[in-house]
């Protein structure tokens, strides 16, 4: 085959930088909230959200009842909330 030389010219708009800029800093704040949590708050929510488990399943990894999963699972997502809610009041300050 012959040795072609292919430019790849990507071009930018103000709103494409924007959006990156702004897309960087959602998920530094996603990071610094889930960096808040437990080691076991991380993982149920990595196991519900991400892997899609059901709470049976979740329970027998983490070795848990189905009850102590589901309270596990709520009292991470209210830390979240919390954390989202002090972003935001911080973000209008």
């Amino acid at each position: 085959m012959p040795d072609y030389d292919f430019s790849f010219d990507l071009n930018y708009t103000i709103d494409d930088q924007l959006f990156l800029t702004q897309d960087q800093g959602l998920s530094d704040e996603v990071y610094r909230m889930l960096k808040g949590l437990t080691g076991r708050q991380k993982e149920i929510i990595y196991l519900r959200f991400i892997h899609e488990m059901s709470f049976d399943e979740i329970s027998e990894i983490m070795e848990i009842n189905i009850q102590s999963a589901r309270n596990l699972l709520a009292r991470s997502m209210e830390k979240l909330r919390k954390e989202a809610i002090l972003a935001i009041i911080l973000f209008f300050i």
